[in-house]
């Protein structure tokens, strides 16, 4: 878990979440963030680099990454043709 580090990610429902859920740590990651279903390794780069690999926006191709930063609120931010969204 990047926001607790003491336990591993656990798919739920609707997100990943912390294995520590039960001792108060609140870390989740929706499925489809941004409309956009993540991958396992989506998952795996967001917790180990805090970035995805780029991906592309629909029709229009323009790039995107999303990005993984606890400190900001929410913490998962998609970065698009060099704006934050």
């Amino acid at each position: 878990c990047p926001r607790c580090g003491r336990a591993p990610l656990v798919r739920g429902r609707a997100a990943w979440g912390c294995g520590r859920w039960r001792q108060g740590c609140s870390f989740t990651l929706l499925f489809s963030p941004f409309g956009q279903t993540l991958t396992d390794d989506d998952l795996i780069l967001l917790v180990r680099r805090g970035r995805t690999a780029p991906q592309r926006c629909g029709a229009n191709e323009s790039a995107y990454v999303l990005t993984l930063d606890l400190a900001r609120q929410p913490p998962l931010q998609k970065v698009c043709c060099g704006q934050t969204s």
